[in-house]
């Protein structure tokens, strides 16, 4: 078998990204709720809401994925890529969120 220990740290450094901007997503969200009372239309909160469900199952899948790459099997370097697609889809998403907050 291959050595992979360069996905081994990848994969770790994303385990420890995903747990470190899960509050970050939570709290980025309540801070919305509590400024958007009264001033933002219930549609445009339900469209948030549904942004911040996408965001957590990026993260979920980033996780999960990565938790799954540091297992020693041959698909080792394809998992690690799924698990940085997703985190780099979040990003996205995330820059999506403010961005529609802000215009």
């Amino acid at each position: 078998m291959s050595d992979y220990s360069e996905v081994d740290t990848i994969a770790l450094t994303l385990i420890q990204a995903t747990a470190l901007l899960l509050p970050v997503v939570f709290l980025s969200f309540r801070f919305y709720l509590d400024d958007a009372k009264g001033e933002v239309p219930a549609k445009e909160i339900e469209r948030s809401a549904k942004r911040l469900v996408v965001m957590i199952f990026l993260l979920t899948a980033t996780g999960f994925l990565s938790t799954v790459a540091i297992l020693d099997f041959s698909l080792k370097p394809t998992i690690a890529f799924f698990a940085v697609f997703c985190l780099a889809a979040f990003f996205l998403v995330y820059g999506w969120f403010f961005y529609k907050i802000i215009t």
